[in-house]
């Protein structure tokens, strides 16, 4: 799943499940409200923007961060989650 430049993808307290890449490289934005949470194999972010809340969870298996190599979660992590 791509989320184009430009765009913003709001999960808000809903569950987001992606088979394979969740790819928001192209100055995109993602958040993650209190009770949401994402799912995806590999998370591809680049210079993106990805937002959590205090209360939610984000699993992935592979992340790719952009120049930046750093990530702030406020909620949960699940690193090598799933198949």
């Amino acid at each position: 799943m791509r989320v184009a430049s430009g765009s913003g993808l709001l999960v808000q307290n809903q569950y987001l499940s992606v088979t394979q890449t969740l790819n928001f490289a192209g100055a995109a934005t993602v958040s993650v409200g209190t009770g949401g949470s994402i799912y995806a194999r590999q998370i591809v972010r680049g210079a993106s923007d990805l937002a959590t809340s205090v209360g939610s969870l984000v699993q992935f298996n592979s992340y790719a961060g952009g120049p930046s190599t750093s990530a702030n979660f406020n909620g949960s992590v699940g690193i090598g989650a799933g198949a």
